[in-house]
């Protein structure tokens, strides 16, 4: 295998003169001191920090969103937590750029060192694609009105600890189990670049598809299966289905894209890197950030109880987002209220018998 891949850069040799295109005359990458770069970490800066506050904000909004089930609540805030990481995340790479690119030895990555970069992003991008799964298979549960505080001894549980440690196992799979047979330089740190056997980035990206596919599919059939309308569960489960139904249908489409540009990486003869760099930044970050900066607006304006409870914490928020009242059974009609009254005299009249 390994003089197959040797054979393969002597036949093609234009796979890697790109990267000694770009080395500065110390031997260093000097892709960071092009304008579009910092172009793209202010831009990438400005919706970490969007999100991250924002998101941030959903939690508390959500823990204090009754009469919605505790376990709801957790569930709720965890998929909004999750992006809050995702942005501080991203913001905390970026600001790394900002002050170190003016040295760019800095910036050289490898591939073994880009997959311990990224680790925490695959952990984040797995775990956003699978709570929304816990929150379509509990919307299959019976909840009760619930109107318990959640505060920081309550916020988590050993289900959601479950849920991490799943996600920390996945993510090794992705990354620390990959065989890296010789080191190489990346442009630009990408996990779908740095993966090496890339039939684990396709795996990789078919489980964040699969994954929000399907909790966009069991979230449909809980709504399915609600049958009362005027019942708050039913009122609460098409809102999440609504949320669950724009964030998965997003994350598809990128996710798609992601795919399409890491099969090009992986079968086309000539490869402009710095144009497959440029494309997954967008596909993988930059556009999933947009997904985080949309989802504390989409949670505020959908779901209500989270919408009622911000405006409690927030009384400014009235002027922006409309009141609303809890969906009530309606009043009964004259003639069902004298139909009702005949048949209960009708009743009184009728003898008993023992």
């Amino acid at each position: 295998m390994e003089v197959a891949d040797n054979l393969y850069d002597d036949v093609f040799p234009h796979r890697q003169t790109e990267h000694i295109q770009m080395m500065h005359s110390t031997g260093c990458l000097t892709i960071f001191l092009e304008p579009h770069m910092w172009f793209i970490a202010m831009f990438e800066i400005i919706l970490s920090l969007f999100g991250m506050v924002f998101n941030c904000a959903i939690v508390v909004a959500t823990y204090y969103s009754t009469p919605i089930s505790v376990i709801q609540r957790r569930s709720m805030a965890m998929l909004s937590a999750n992006y809050a990481l995702i942005s501080g995340l991203h913001l905390a790479r970026n600001c790394f750029y900002i002050f170190a690119i003016h040295n760019p030895c800095i910036t050289i990555v490898t591939t073994i060192n880009c997959k311990l970069q990224e680790f925490p992003l695959v952990f984040l991008y797995l775990h956003g694609a699978i709570v929304p799964i816990v929150i379509a298979v509990q919307a299959f549960l019976k909840h009760k009105d619930n109107y318990q505080t959640i505060t920081w001894t309550n916020a988590c549980t050993i289900n959601q600890t479950i849920v991490i440690v799943m996600c920390i196992v996945l993510s090794l799979l992705f990354t620390a189990f990959d065989d890296d047979k010789v080191e190489k330089h990346l442009l630009q740190c990408s996990i779908v670049l740095a993966i090496q056997q890339k039939e684990i980035a396709f795996c990789l990206i078919t489980a964040l598809i699969a994954g929000h596919t399907l909790a966009l599919i069991t979230m449909q059939i809980a709504t399915s299966c609600s049958t009362n309308p005027i019942d708050l569960r039913h009122f609460l489960n098409h809102s999440l289905r609504d949320l669950l139904a724009i964030e998965s249908i997003a994350w598809g489409i990128l996710l798609l894209f992601t795919g399409v540009f890491a099969v090009y990486e992986f079968i086309a003869l000539s490869i402009c890197e710095r144009c497959l760099s440029f494309a997954l930044e967008l596909t993988f970050i930059i556009l999933p950030l947009c997904v985080c900066c949309l989802n504390p607006l989409l949670v505020i304006w959908i779901v209500l109880p989270v919408r009622n409870a911000a405006t409690r914490l927030c009384p400014k928020l009235r002027s922006v987002l409309p009141e609303y009242d809890m969906p009530t059974p309606p009043l009964p009609s004259p003639e069902e209220v004298t139909c009702a009254s005949s048949l209960a005299v009708e009743k009184e009249k009728q003898p008993t018998t023992k």
